[in-house]
């Protein structure tokens, strides 16, 4: 039997990836979505690390510039079931236009994480479900 298995490594202990879980299932404050980093032409893609990130295009992030730029976000910890925003380890993102097609070529400049695969809705769905219980039920 193949077991998957979630390592949230930036919350140690787990207690802080609870408090997200529960920041996820209330969903944003108005406030903070109101100030959240907008992503455009996003994609879920899946690292080596089989951690569920996002890219595209960005505007508003606080720390890598205001200006419209792609990144990849840190990975993925919930996102609204109308796709209107994400949570990510660091921060929620308001979406904006899911990409075209998924997996589509990037620009050049994006640093796009080694061995990285494009993902469909479903399938990072499944994932994150799977991430959440991982959390919920490790002991620490």
């Amino acid at each position: 039997m193949l077991r998957l298995f979630f390592n949230p490594w930036p919350f140690s202990p787990f207690d802080e990836a609870r408090e997200v879980l529960c920041e996820i299932d209330a969903g944003p404050e108005p406030a903070v979505l109101a100030s959240a980093p907008v992503l455009d032409r996003w994609q879920p893609i899946l690292s080596s690390k089989i951690e569920v990130r996002l890219t595209g295009n960005c505007t508003g992030h606080p720390t890598l510039g205001r200006s419209k730029r792609w990144i990849v976000t840190s990975p993925l910890l919930g996102l609204a079931p109308d796709y209107t925003w994400a949570r990510t380890f660091s921060r929620f993102y308001r979406l904006d236009q899911l990409a075209g097609v998924l997996g589509a070529c990037l620009p050049p400049d994006v640093r796009f994480p080694a061995r990285c695969t494009a993902l469909p809705l479903e399938q990072v769905h499944f994932l994150l479900n799977i991430l959440s219980r991982e959390i919920r039920d490790a002991d620490g």
